[in-house]
């Protein structure tokens, strides 16, 4: 298992840019080959946004990127449920290497950051067709809390007789 001694967490900029996705693209790949795909539309520089400070990527001693977390204040799909609730939300959490603990490890930091501007609970979402991915967060004490219906994606069909959707998870941040 990996421990914080082994890597710094950072605040990602543009210049992080082709390293942050190459730990998504990872990601992307691994779950391709297990029959889902985490991001059907991929990433580009422009969409990762990553001027706005909100995206932070994990560096090994050897200045390569091992994970990448974003961190949000607000997400559309929780509208909602956002009424009164201070939440911090989730996206594209990855790493690079499978079985290290750093997934975890991003998940729990996320925790500390979302109660530092006084948030109570860290909110996420994955396709609902994604059962590993599905079972990782609940092992990681998110509650799944509903499936939100989507519009079919263009050329990314759900497997035979799953629906169109993503799965929303949260956990009272610690």
């Amino acid at each position: 298992m990996i421990t914080p001694s082994e890597f710094t967490l950072q605040c990602a900029g543009p210049a992080d840019a082709a390293a942050v996705i190459a730990v998504l693209d990872a990601a992307r790949s691994r779950s391709v080959a297990g029959g889902y795909d985490l991001w059907p539309l991929g990433f580009t520089a422009e969409r990762l946004a990553l001027h706005a400070g909100r995206t932070y990527i994990a560096v090994d001693r050897g200045g390569a990127a091992i994970g990448t977390i974003t961190v949000e204040r607000d997400d559309p799909l929780w509208a909602d449920r956002a009424a009164g609730v201070m939440a911090g939300y989730v996206h594209r959490v990855a790493v690079r290497d499978p079985g290290t603990g750093l997934g975890a490890w991003l998940l729990d930091w996320a925790d500390q950051h979302v109660a530092g501007f006084g948030g109570d609970r860290l909110r996420l979402d994955c396709i609902a067709w994604a059962p590993p991915l599905r079972r990782y967060y609940e092992r990681l004490g998110f509650r799944h809390v509903d499936d939100v219906p989507l519009p079919p994606l263009p050329g990314v069909p759900p497997p035979a007789g799953e629906p169109v959707a993503l799965a929303r998870y949260e956990r009272l941040a610690a």
